[in-house]
């Protein structure tokens, strides 16, 4: 993030998630699955951590207070 900022480390990460998670289909049932399954996993809960981090950046407090962190606190 520090070198490529937040905009693109996230559409990176979300690229390589849905790259990952789409080579899971060809691929027959086995250790090189898994292997791309959990790197597709790894890189879409990266991904949302980067973007929650910017949403706490750009808005302002009285916003960030507000129900929806709630909400996504308690869903966590």
């Amino acid at each position: 993030m520090k070198y490529l900022g937040r905009k693109m480390s996230t559409a990176t990460l979300m690229i390589m998630a849905g790259l990952a998670c789409l080579a899971t289909i060809p691929i027959h049932p086995g250790p090189l699955r898994v292997v791309f399954a959990m790197i597709g996993k790894f890189a879409i809960t990266a991904s949302f951590d980067n973007i929650y981090v910017h949403t706490a950046e750009i808005f302002s407090t009285p916003i960030r207070s507000g129900p929806t962190p709630r909400r996504v606190r308690n869903d966590r």
